[in-house]
């Protein structure tokens, strides 16, 4: 998916400076929040320092003031301009450059604990310096208002609806307010940014909007019993496990101790409900003894709250519904065995998992026809361009594989893999000129691959 609306970053600026006529207050401190920094264009007012370092994988980084990311590791070399980045810099920051009209994460993040650039989340443990990290929708759905732009942070709408005809009316019947929603539905206003889960499921429904239950868009799955780890979109997960949670009656909510138009959380929120703990602990400090800091999946370099407040069992167990009931398609992508995926209706989604269903089986030949019915349906579905691609090559057909693998890329220039198999699948048919302008197609977007290295030796 192409991304178009990134290049549009001052609207989301915009419609919360419409909120601001009337609500100047609230605007005034949201706009100094995490949520409304949580992305943006890098526009020079940065105070990140430049910085140089060399990574774990012998790679050596530059970051100039201009926001220039150099690398260089033996024989690879690139530049990319961090344009955008996302992250409200309370933590730190990621940032995103653009190529080709797509967008990338970049294998650099800034650490606010540290003052210091490294590698990005993910990058630690990686022998090479990977460029092509996609940024997907899903990425921009909670760092940006409805997952269009990356320019601007979280709006007013985000949690509150549209607002068009609140504005003209200024009713109050024209906005959501989300204190006087029923509990799923106020709940819901956080839970979809802050409830990943272990598994997420569409249900093809319209999109969802504040006021209506994510549960009718979403179905949501978790393990039971709690998460293994602290995720920065965990925290939701984590609260419904606590005492606090469970014992309030659905009285206690997110918004009970997070002001969401700004303010910090103090032990004075605690001390609504505990009095007689006021005195307890270091200082009567609640919160770093029963919600400390714990390295989360973005590793050491960002501590996450607990928000299970005090209960973190590690635990493996099945997944389970999170909100409400779900249905035969929810589990069939939540938890995909063929046997589910064979006994619900085939849309795109559930003929592409069961093609990698029937793959792990073993099934290659009912895998490569479950990958066609999904061209079918989908016929820029390129996982199944790519794989239908490969069991043709492994059948000896060559050209129906190259072929396949010219579409995906035709789509998604930037498939490293597709233009990998091509190249080597132009190398055994002889055509050592294509396969030369494939692999330096593939370098201008990933030049830090060995594997191309070595084919490329080979057509010396």
């Amino acid at each position: 998916m192409r991304l178009w609306l990134l290049l549009l970053p001052a609207a989301l600026h915009a419609q919360n400076q419409l909120c601001a006529p009337c609500h100047a207050a609230i605007y005034k401190r949201y706009m100094q929040t995490g949520m409304a920094r949580s992305s943006g264009r890098v526009d020079g007012a940065e105070s990140f320092a430049s910085a140089k370092f060399t990574a774990a994988n012998g790679a050596e980084f530059e970051i100039d003031k201009s926001y220039r990311m150099r690398f260089t590791r033996g024989e690879a070399a690139a530049t990319r301009m961090l344009r955008y980045f996302i992250g409200s810099g309370r933590l730190g920051r990621s940032y995103v450059y653009e190529k080709g009209g797509r967008f990338f994460q970049a294998p650099v993040a800034y650490y606010a604990a540290t003052k210091s650039w490294n590698l990005s989340p993910g990058y630690e443990t990686r022998q090479t310096v990977e460029l092509t990290r996609a940024i997907e929708p899903a990425c921009l759905q909670c760092h940006s208002s409805r997952g269009a732009e990356i320019g601007g942070g979280v709006t007013c709408e985000r949690c509150h609806g549209p607002g068009a005809q609140h504005i003209r009316t200024a009713s109050p019947k024209h906005i959501v307010n989300p204190a006087r929603l029923p509990v799923e539905e106020r709940e819901s206003v956080c839970a979809q940014c802050h409830l990943t889960g272990a598994v997420r499921v569409s249900r093809n429904t319209r999109p969802y909007t504040p006021g209506a239950k994510l549960s009718d868009s979403i179905a949501i799955f978790v393990e039971r019993g709690g998460s293994n780890e602290v995720r920065a979109t965990s925290h939701f997960e984590d609260l419904a496990i606590s005492a606090c949670k469970t014992k309030s009656g659905g009285k206690l909510h997110c918004t009970t101790c997070h002001d969401p138009h700004g303010g910090e959380v103090t032990n004075a929120k605690c001390q609504t409900c505990h009095q007689s703990c006021s005195q307890a602990g270091p200082k009567g400090d609640c919160i770093s003894c029963h919600m400390p800091k714990q390295p989360g999946n973005a590793g050491a370099h960002v501590p996450f709250t607990n928000h299970a407040i005090g209960v973190r069992t590690p635990v493996s167990h099945p997944l389970r519904p999170f909100w409400g009931a779900v249905n035969a398609r929810d589990w069939a992508l939540a938890d995909p065995t063929v046997e589910r995926l064979r006994a619900v209706p085939a849309d795109a989604a559930i003929s592409a998992q069961l093609a990698q269903a029937l793959d792990r089986a073993g099934d290659e030949a009912a895998a490569a026809q479950a990958a066609r019915q999904t061209l079918v349906l989908d016929p820029n579905h390129t996982p199944s361009l790519i794989n239908l691609g490969t069991y043709q090559i492994q059948k000896g057909n060559a050209k129906e594989a190259m072929a396949l693998w010219l579409r995906a890329l035709a789509i998604n220039p930037s498939l490293v893999n597709a233009r990998l198999n091509l190249a080597a699948a132009q190398i055994q048919a002889g055509d050592t000129a294509s396969a030369k302008a494939t692999l330096q197609l593939l370098f201008d977007y990933e030049p830090d691959l060995p594997r191309a290295r070595r084919l490329l030796q080979l057509l010396q």
